[in-house]
């Protein structure tokens, strides 16, 4: 699974002022795909929203008993975090609260 977000993450869409570089930031992911583990598929969940690609992103979060959802696009995930009790969050707030 490959860790990239979308739209791609550069230090000028941050929504605060983030010191890293294109380079950090690569690192940071690098990192994180490192500490991330294969999840067997228990459960399929589609469909469950209105674009094909969210579920997919849905389906891995639930069967990887995800706690959250990090993405731009929080409005077409609000719909299953109720049911699948996780939080949709944006990054930008996603760094605000490990930051505290």
């Amino acid at each position: 699974m490959s860790l990239t977000p979308n739209p791609p993450l550069n230090p000028e869409m941050t929504p605060f002022h983030v010191p890293a570089n294109k380079k950090d930031i690569a690192g940071f992911m690098a990192a994180c795909a490192s500490a991330a583990e294969a999840v067997e598929v228990h459960f399929l969940w589609r469909p469950q929203l209105a674009d094909f690609n969210d579920d997919i992103v849905l389906e891995a979060a639930v069967n990887g008993r995800a706690k959250a959802i990090v993405t731009y696009n929080v409005r077409h995930f609000e719909p299953a975090a109720g049911q699948f009790e996780f939080a949709v969050v944006t990054p930008g707030t996603f760094l605000k609260r490990i930051k505290t």
